[in-house]
Order: C-alpha cells, then structure tokens, then sequence
C-alpha cells in the first residue's frame, strides 16, 4: 500500500512541475500583450489637424446599450442643429433613423452647437517605439460626424495604440465632458 501512496505523490509533484512551468511560459511569451504604459517608453502622441467641422447633416452621438438590446449595439442619437432628435443603432449603420419623442435642453444643444462651429478636428496617432506592437482593442466612438463627405468617429479604437480622432487641443476633455452628459441627458429622455 505504501508504494501506492508514493506513486500518487510523485504523480502530483510530477503535474504540480508541470503546471509551474506552463505558467512560467505563458506569462513570459505573453508579457509584451496590451497597451504599452510603460513610464520609460515615451507615450507621446502624433498630432494632425484636420480642420474645422463642415457639415449639415445632423451630427450623431452614442447613447448606453438599448434595454431592448436584440444585438443592435449602442443606441445612436442623430441631433439636428435645430434640436431634433432620431435614433438608430451604432451596429445597424446603414438603417434608417427613427423620429425620437424626447428633446435635447436648449442649452446643451447650444453648447454642442457653439463647439462644433469653434472647434477643429485633430488625429491623435500614439507614438509607438519601433519593435512594439498594438493589441487589438475596440472601443465605441462616442461621437461621430460627417464633415466634407468623411465620417469622423470620435474616440473609436480598434487598437490599444489609441490611434483616434478628436477635438483639438483643450477642447479634448471638455467635448468629451459635453457629449457624455448630452448622452445621458438622451438616455433619461429617450427611452
């Protein structure tokens, strides 16, 4: 009976061995995975102005999941310059939008208005060291707008490089700032 018993400690310490060793392989051959933020690697982004936002067609901002989410994605808002509002699906791009029963407050329409008409489009492209690479990442944009017959999709990611487009300069943050709580706004009024 002892050898028995030895047999099955030897066959433990032999998988205990085993699995170390996979661990230790995995996390060295998968070290280099996700986004680079490293302090010693210099993260700095390469800035390209597009120009300033031409359009009249309504612009276009991502709400939260649908309740009533059969795969659609996101719900998207369409905002008219004169305040009205239509909803589609992010996932279902070429559908038609839909006559939505709410309203955006007057002042965060004139806001997003004011922004759009004082504001340039920038391209941020991270500066990646040579011999690195990019994950794979996708992230919603969280505005989008066509300008001179080219969709803008801001904040969208298909990299962890974060390779996007956005407002330019100080204007970055506080758009963000603004379109989240015209999202939210629509979210509540909306649905």
């Amino acid at each position: 009976m002892r050898k028995k018993k030895s047999f099955n400690q030897n066959a433990y310490k032999s998988q205990v061995i085993f699995m170390g060793v996979l661990i230790s392989a995995l996390t060295i051959f998968f070290q280099n995975c996700g986004k680079i933020q490293n302090s010693s690697i210099p993260q700095k982004d390469k800035v390209t102005v597009i120009g300033k936002i031409q359009t009249n067609e309504p612009v276009r901002v991502l709400g939260h999941l649908d309740p009533q989410d059969q795969g659609r994605g996101p719900i998207l808002y369409w905002i008219h310059s004169n305040g009205r509002i239509e909803k589609s699906h992010y996932e279902n791009p070429e559908s038609t939008p839909e006559q939505a029963d709410c309203s955006l407050s007057r002042s965060l329409l004139s806001q997003l208005n004011d922004s759009i008409e004082n504001s340039q489009i920038c391209f941020y492209e991270a500066d990646i060291p040579e011999g690195m690479m990019c994950t794979l990442q996708f992230v919603y944009p969280y505005f989008l707008v066509s300008s001179d017959n080219i969709l803008y999709e801001f904040g969208k990611l298909t990299s962890g490089c974060g390779d996007t487009f956005e407002m330019c300069g100080r204007e970055r943050e506080s758009f963000k700032a603004l379109i989240e709580s015209i999202a939210l706004e629509l979210d509540q009024a909306c649905n």
